[in-house]
């Protein structure tokens, strides 16, 4: 019996160290937002915006990063639609996501002019980006490219819109390939952490745990019973009070099997806790009985 209990908290260390190690790019989140507060910028509801905004979306996702949508994360808490928005508002915004928190933002800017000489129309196109850090406002690199085109003289309107977004969108391609590399190449460096095999439905989603009047070392506790539940990839805190705390929780474990997890990991640590599940989104609560005596059962898996 003591020998197993000596593998299992050697296990839990093994964990705890990987997880204390950055977790590389599939652990660091990015938001992608469109800098229009320039006059003579493209606004962020403009078509061609909204091309390029897919590509920088597109390319940084290929590089593993997670990149989220500004709009489904700030859905609930902020207004939309807003456009000409300051840098101020940019960051004040991504620093209020929490589910999940944001590392990164990736900047953008275009700019166009369309000269008409007579015998045909230019079409110049500059695009800016640049990336900054969330948390202390690190600038980790910017890159800009430009072009210039040719369109037919009669081509306007939406015509003139489509052209205008081909070439854009090949420039936005190219900045946030050069981003991406900029940033790829800070986590260069650091070891991917091991990892238990993908279980499950195999489909990795982001979980917000929320835990209500559980004590610093309870926390410490089921952090470590976190780190075993099949499926498991990742978990960072987002909010930490005394008795108030945010984890999210990204895992490939199906919601059946982490409210068992869950109901299973509190029954050992003689736990009386209240699960409340909507979403994607777990309020857990503790009732605060008096200690009751833990009960292990190894053959249980996570």
């Amino acid at each position: 019996m003591m020998k197993r209990f000596a593998i299992l908290l050697l296990g839990l260390f093994v964990l705890g160290a990987c997880q204390t190690t950055v977790g590389g790019r599939g652990s660091h989140t990015l938001v992608i937002m469109g800098e229009d507060s320039d006059p003579g910028s493209v606004a962020r509801n403009d078509r061609v915006h909204v091309r390029v905004l897919n590509e920088f979306a597109s390319q940084l996702s290929d590089y593993g990063f997670d990149v989220f949508d500004e709009t489904a994360v700030t859905l609930d808490t902020h207004r939309q639609g807003r456009i000409r928005r300051p840098d101020a508002e940019l960051i004040d915004v991504a620093r209020g996501v929490r589910r999940p928190p944001i590392d990164t933002i990736a900047l953008f800017t275009i700019y166009v002019a369309k000269p008409d000489v007579g015998y045909t129309r230019k079409v110049r196109l500059r695009v800016v980006g640049r990336l900054l850090s969330v948390p202390d406002g690190r600038r980790l690199g910017n890159f800009e490219v430009f072009e210039i085109g040719n369109v037919r003289p009669g081509c306007r309107g939406d015509c003139l819109a489509e052209e205008v977004g081909d070439i854009a969108r090949v420039l936005g391609r190219e900045v946030a390939d050069i981003l991406g590399e900029k940033l790829d190449a800070r986590f260069a460096y650091r070891p991917a952490p091991r990892r238990r095999p993908i279980a499950d439905n195999g489909l990795v989603r982001g979980i917000s745990l929320i835990f209500e009047d559980f004590t610093p070392i309870q926390m410490q506790d089921i952090e470590d019973y976190l780190v075993i539940f099949s499926g498991y990839r990742s978990h960072r805190p987002s909010a930490t009070f005394h008795r108030h705390n945010e984890v999210w929780y990204e895992s490939s474990i199906r919601h059946a099997k982490l409210l068992r997890n869950l109901k299973r990991m509190f029954e050992e640590m003689g736990i009386r806790a209240r699960i409340q599940f909507s979403g994607n989104e777990y309020r857990i609560r503790n009732v605060r009985l008096p200690d009751r005596a833990r009960r292990r059962a190894p053959r249980y898996r996570w």
